[in-house]
């Protein structure tokens, strides 16, 4: 009796530590992001406070053992006020593109892992100055590269919390003035979200 049991938990270890992320299985699942931020000027009074909010549902497959590929989509919305909220401005960002997920063990029911995703898309933006709403020609090009590091907490076989931090870089190309300019900007960024785990489909 205590053979069998201790292979029955030898069993499920190895399931757990190896089984989700095997060759041609499937993923899919997001995140969720949020970041807050204040910026004070010396010479001026008053502040301005952004929030921004982001989801990123993806889905993957295995190539190799703890590497996965596979396609994900960026939806980010930013609003920006002025401390009095008499001047705001909110711009929604929806991008698409390709992903990379290596995975590495950590305990039977923990992994770690490093992301890494490009996307492409456009941006649509609002502003409000007090006295009327001026609606952004939409359709700038945008361009993220973001690259992360998180960790999966398995809740049962098939599905992973996931807690993630790192570093995305966002590219807009503003064609309004005629000539087209560039404006890049650096963002740490924190999320949490779910996926899940499916075996090969069976022919």
């Amino acid at each position: 009796m205590k053979k069998v049991i201790t292979l029955s938990v030898l069993a499920l270890i190895t399931f757990f530590a190896k089984g989700q992320t095997e060759k041609n299985n499937w993923l899919m699942g997001g995140s969720l992001g949020f970041t807050s931020s204040t910026q004070k000027e010396s010479d001026v009074s008053g502040s301005s406070n952004t929030s921004v909010f982001q989801v990123t549902p993806g889905i993957g497959r295995f190539f190799m053992n703890n590497l996965a590929a596979g396609i994900s989509l960026n939806l980010t919305s930013s609003h920006s006020s002025s401390s009095g909220g008499s001047i705001s401005g909110t711009t929604t960002y929806f991008t698409a593109g390709p992903f990379a997920r290596c995975y590495f063990n950590a305990s039977p029911h923990v992994k770690l892992f490093v992301h890494g995703d490009a996307s492409w898309g456009s941006e649509k933006y609002s502003y409000n100055s007090g006295s009327g709403n001026d609606q952004g020609q939409p359709g700038n090009p945008i361009t993220i590269y973001e690259g992360k590091a998180g960790v999966a907490f398995f809740l049962n076989p098939h599905v992973a919390l996931e807690v993630t931090a790192g570093y995305q870089s966002m590219t807009e190309t503003d064609k309004t003035g005629g000539t087209p300019v560039k404006y890049t900007t650096g963002s740490v960024v924190a999320g949490i979200g779910f996926q899940i785990y499916l075996g090969p489909s069976k022919k």
